[in-house]
């Protein structure tokens, strides 16, 4: 249980559960389920959770089928 304040911080783990029960809920393995946050997408208009899908196939090579995040700021008014 963490005890901490940072605003993105809480806010981004709560995008990580909600994430996470969604796709329990549509049936997806819970071991099939990975965080890593390490991973960056390099573009900085991202404003939240950026998430990629990977497979691993027969050879044991993993590989990238598709990725996005949230970029709620990348068209608005001025």
């Amino acid at each position: 249980n963490l005890d901490v304040k940072e605003e993105n911080f809480v806010t981004g783990l709560g995008e990580l559960k909600t994430v996470i029960e969604m796709a329990q809920k549509l049936g997806m393995p819970e071991n099939n389920i990975q965080i890593d946050l390490s991973i960056t997408r390099g573009l900085d208009y991202y404003t939240g959770l950026i998430y990629e899908f990977d497979i691993t196939l027969k050879d044991g090579k993993t590989l990238t089928i598709g990725g996005g995040g949230r970029y709620s700021s990348l068209v608005k008014n001025s």
